[in-house]
């Protein structure tokens, strides 16, 4: 007999990955306000049906679907939270986007690899992988960030803010959002001079070429022009505690007097065992980096308040992500 403990553990990532299998398939959104058995939902999604049956009973397995005599459909619970297109779709949460667990989880695989090695087993270089990969990287995120962006714009009040440059901020969604609720704010997004051409890119896209597109390296120095509010999103937990520290303050040089930095992603408590999320994130950027990870508060206060700003608050988004604000004197 296995202990309770172990076997809840060993057997977590079953679930997990029903779930996103169904998440990656969009089972849900095809399921939307249907009871359809298992051949009719296959010639709708057009695969074999021995396949999706398997998962179709997967998912009820899990308490993601049910099923009535051999027909499938969403709980109430899944209609409304894992349907595209519905008010509450969690599908561009930090936790449930399905492109983002599958980078996620694929790497988590390899952690005692990398930690055996002592090198990343898939060490991610910002500075020199192609366009093509950072397009396809940040082309799949950017409804992960387009989300942030509409979270910040609830949970910040822009409206007597000028400038705000989403440092680090890869594929422009970020701010594409904040463009919708505050269109008098001047927006850009600065980022490394291998990545700004994919941010272009997307930013065409999306019809959003009013965004400016600056370079900068804030390791390096600070931003090529002042703002009143600076984003930090998925930028410090990529990079060394002395690179993090460096660039803090140099993204703090940058901001106006009485303006602000805020920083999202993610954030280990002082313990550094909770959330158990981003203590699971913080083994995962092992993979990634060779010093990269989740963050605790105190580091990130030490570093904000040796960058010079204060009224440090630590907050939560609805999508997941962590938050920290701090004011320039």
């Amino acid at each position: 007999m296995i202990p309770e403990s172990i076997s809840d553990v060993s057997s977590a990532a079953y679930k997990s990955f029903i779930f996103l299998a169904g998440m990656r398939l969009d089972v849900f959104t095809f399921l939307s306000g249907r009871l359809v058995t298992a051949k009719q939902l296959a010639e709708t999604m057009n695969v074999k049906e021995t396949h999706i049956e398997r998962l179709l009973y997967a998912l009820v397995s899990i308490g993601l679907l049910k099923q009535e005599n051999y027909k499938f459909m969403n709980t109430t619970e899944t209609e409304q939270y894992l349907v595209k297109g519905k008010p509450d779709y969690l599908g561009n949460h930090v936790y449930v986007n399905p492109g983002l667990n599958y980078m996620n989880w694929g790497t988590g695989v390899y952690i005692a690899d990398t930690i055996k090695k002592g090198e990343p087993h898939n060490f991610y270089d910002y500075e020199s992988a192609s366009f093509d990969d950072h397009l396809m990287t940040f082309r799949d995120t950017m409804p992960v960030a387009v989300k942030a962006g509409e979270e910040l714009a609830k949970w910040f009040d822009f409206t007597q803010i000028n400038t705000v440059a989403d440092v680090g901020g890869a594929s422009g969604g970020l701010v594409m959002a904040l463009k919708k609720v505050y269109p008098h704010l001047r927006l850009r997004v600065n980022d490394l001079p291998s990545i700004a051409p994919v941010t272009e890119t997307l930013l065409k896209e999306h019809n959003a070429s009013d965004i400016e597109v600056n370079i900068c390296d804030i390791v390096k120095g600070p931003l090529t022009e002042p703002c009143d509010v600076a984003v930090l999103r998925a930028v410090i937990q990529v990079i060394s505690p002395e690179d993090a520290m460096i660039g803090i303050r140099n993204v703090a040089a940058s901001i106006n007097s009485g303006g602000y930095l805020l920083i999202l992603g993610h954030v280990l408590d002082d313990s550094r065992i909770s959330p158990i999320e981003e203590v699971g994130m913080n083994l995962i950027y092992l993979n990634w980096g060779f010093n990269s990870g989740c963050y605790n508060k105190s580091q990130y206060t030490e570093w904000i308040e040796n960058a010079g700003l204060v009224d440090i608050v630590f907050d939560s988004l609805p999508n997941g992500d962590r938050i920290i604000k701090a004011r320039k004197p």
